[in-house]
């Protein structure tokens, strides 16, 4: 699930595949850019890493957890094989002339919700009229979130107020500091509801379909080297697999990859990763694991163009592809 932030420093984390892979001679070097810090949301590139399910494959990867928008420009220059983003992000960096293209989609569905205490009385999106709505900034899959809804529901931006608060969301919907706040609807919310503060949750996805986080490569990548590109999707499919059907093993194994995680949070995260279940799952299970659905992506792009947040014509059947998921 991806998120935009700007680090003050780039962290680049090695990982070490478990089990008994092939030498590392024998291995072609892979790095993929998460685009934001060690975090449950990437378990399924954890889980294939720590069962060697890239090993098996032949490939020695390196997940780097660094600012996502320099790395899709490193992917379109070959700089880096793959990155994790969405489906907004490929449109607005192809427009760019970026020559990148999704792969393989993680998340079946987009993760944000505008989230508020019950007491406030939002409910709909209609509701958000008049209403202080606080988000990190006018970036990233929170504001891209938050605007599509108010164009699916055609409620002019005039109507609400936008204030930005950085990434204290929850902390600022229990102060009162705003009415409603727009975050991960697996992360923000649930916080609060630990908490014991009753909350309200609109998700974006019940409203507007928008095409989320998945792998991503450049189009040199895909002509020239489709095998190492459908290595690296099968062996993260597998990954995505086993933490759908065991989540509590999942997360143990992505233990090791998030160090910093204290032992007090580690409860409230494991519930973070259940919640997220639902967002990996293959609406129809004809398409299986990894489709991208046409029509999502029609979808994202004429919000985009239609918002003036896209500033020209991007041909969307080049943005991505489902012909490398197995």
């Amino acid at each position: 699930m991806r998120r935009w932030i700007v680090l003050l420093v780039a962290a680049l984390i090695t990982l070490s595949a478990c089990g008994n892979p092939p030498s590392a001679a024998s291995n072609t070097s892979i790095n993929i850019a998460m685009g934001y810090i060690p975090d449950v949301q990437f378990a399924p590139f954890y889980v294939a890493q720590a069962k060697g399910y890239y090993a098996e494959e032949g490939l020695a990867v390196t997940i780097n957890q660094n600012d996502i928008r320099d790395a899709l420009v490193q992917v379109g220059q070959g700089q880096l094989q793959f990155a994790n983003a969405s489906g907004d992000e490929i449109l607005l960096a192809r427009a760019q002339s970026i020559p990148i293209k999704m792969v393989f989609q993680t998340f079946q569905q987009f993760p944000i919700a505008i989230f508020s205490k019950q007491s406030a009385g939002i409910a709909t999106p209609a509701d958000l009229r008049g209403k202080t709505i606080g988000v990190p900034g006018q970036f990233g899959a929170t504001f891209i979130g938050l605007k599509g809804v108010l164009y699916a529901e055609k409620i002019p931006e005039q109507e609400v107020r936008i204030s930005e608060i950085g990434f204290t969301q929850a902390a600022a919907v229990r102060e009162d500091k705003v009415e409603a706040a727009v975050g991960y609807f697996n992360n923000e919310p649930l916080l609060l509801q630990n908490e014991g503060t009753p909350v309200n949750v609109i998700r974006v996805s019940e409203y507007i379909s928008l095409v989320s986080n998945g792998i991503v490569t450049s189009e040199k990548m895909i002509a020239e080297q489709p095998e190492t590109v459908r290595k690296f999707v099968r062996a993260t499919g597998r990954g995505l697999q086993d933490t759908l059907d065991n989540p509590d093993e999942a997360f143990k194994l992505s233990l090791q990859f998030i160090p910093e995680l204290a032992t007090e949070r580690q409860p409230q995260e494991l519930n973070k990763l259940k919640e997220t279940l639902s967002l990996w799952r293959a609406p129809n299970e004809a398409n299986g694991l990894g489709y991208s659905d046409p029509q999502a992506w029609e979808t994202t792009y004429r919000f985009l163009r239609d918002s003036e947040l896209l500033r020209r014509d991007v041909n969307i059947q080049e943005a991505f592809t489902n012909d490398l998921r197995k």
